[in-house]
């Protein structure tokens, strides 16, 4: 059925469609949808037809869920299941600006030309804007599948792409030399178990949070060894808690040179003494490695990340990133004959692309060199 109406806040006659849906198999009510808004009688017809073949081609659809949030709220409810605890509260921002785009929509005036809108904001505002996406087409998908929807807008939308800045990719780690002159310099400042924290990240690829959240029954100073099988994540109450790693890759053992582990024995004999002063037992088998010395608690997530930035400050070094230093592990492995399997298996790579990114720095800088040799082969 199609009826003309008068809108009153602008006084002009539009058309509104009303198409019976079928009876309800639990309540066996008689169903409609209605749409409003179309300028054209012949807008309101081709909605009308396009509606019947809809119920025609998909059955009756389920209309107990109206709103962006309601369907939100039931498709939460089985994500939350599916990812950890750290994952759930890195994603919260996300949720946060596509709920305050979609949350208070009905689902059915979700369009195409919305979606697309709203993706173009996110491209300016946000990095994560595919993260934003791809959620999105999730809980739409979700809607299909409980036939609440036939079709999903954000899926046709075209994703904007940004353009590539070229960055220096001595930028993004250390030389061999600029490692060296790093660790001679901030010696000179830096409480010990600091500079052991910083060795094991340059010296062994581990990722911050898996540095973290060593315990001493992980390192076998005996055989030189260390079994990495956690990682420090926040839970619900944002209390630090070790969990395991994302992916089956990140769990593996790895061996440490003589120093490091010289340097890990002697911390671990530092802490023993330096908390046995506060009434903390060391011996316990949940130990870790690195704590707070007051309180014998994991460090923040974001403590190495402030010493870097005070020690490249203080002595002029450039600044790189924390996971620059696992970056600078795998090149200096490349540099010194590692294959690139070992190197994977090392680091922990889940894909070997990932590898392969860094492989290519590395053979690029190699390249720069090939010149220079054969000038001073030569000498001529």
């Amino acid at each position: 059925m199609i009826k003309e109406y008068t809108k009153k806040s602008d006084g002009k006659k539009y058309y509104m469609v009303k198409v019976y849906l079928g009876k309800d198999e639990i309540s066996k009510k008689d169903r409609y949808t209605t749409r409003r808004g179309f300028k054209t009688k012949k807008e309101a017809l081709l909605c009308e037809a396009k509606l019947k073949t809809d119920v025609a081609n998909n059955g009756l659809l389920n209309n107990e869920i109206t709103t962006f949030q309601e369907l939100y709220n039931l498709w939460f409810e089985g994500y939350k299941h599916t990812v950890k605890e750290n994952s759930l509260i890195v994603s919260e921002h996300v949720f946060k600006v596509i709920l305050s785009e979609f949350g208070s929509l009905q689902l059915k005036k979700i369009t195409i030309p919305y979606c697309q809108k709203v993706l173009n904001k996110w491209f300016k505002e946000y990095k994560t804007y595919k993260k934003l996406k791809s959620y999105v087409v999730n809980i739409l998908n979700f809607a299909i599948e409980l036939r609440i929807i036939t079709t999903n807008p954000m899926v046709v939308t075209k994703t904007p792409k940004q353009i590539q800045e070229i960055k220096d990719n001595k930028e993004i780690y250390y030389t061999k030399d600029e490692l060296k002159k790093f660790f001679e310099l901030m010696q000179e400042t830096e409480e010990f178990y600091t500079v052991v924290m910083f060795r094991l990240l340059a010296f062994t690829g581990l990722r911050k949070c898996e540095v973290l959240a060593l315990l001493w029954s992980d390192i076998d100073l005996t055989n030189g060894t260390i079994n990495v099988n956690k990682t420090l994540a926040y839970n619900k109450n944002y209390e630090l808690v070790p969990q395991t790693p994302k992916s089956k890759a990140s769990i593996r053992k790895i061996s440490i040179d003589n120093k490091t582990s010289l340097m890990l024995r002697k911390w671990k004999l530092e802490q023993k003494q330096l908390l046995l002063k506060l009434g903390f037992n060391t011996n316990k088998k949940d130990q870790a490695c690195f704590t707070n010395l007051a309180t014998n608690e994991y460090f923040r997530k974001n403590y190495l990340n402030y010493r870097l930035d005070a020690i490249c400050k203080q002595h002029n070094l450039k600044r790189i990133k924390i996971h620059g230093f696992r970056h600078t592990h795998c090149s200096l492995l490349f540099e010194s004959g590692v294959t690139i399997q070992e190197v994977q298996e090392r680091l922990g790579h889940s894909d070997i692309k990932v590898t392969m990114n860094i492989y290519a720095h590395v053979t690029e800088k190699q390249k720069e060199e090939v010149g220079k040799k054969f000038a001073k082969y030569v000498n001529f």
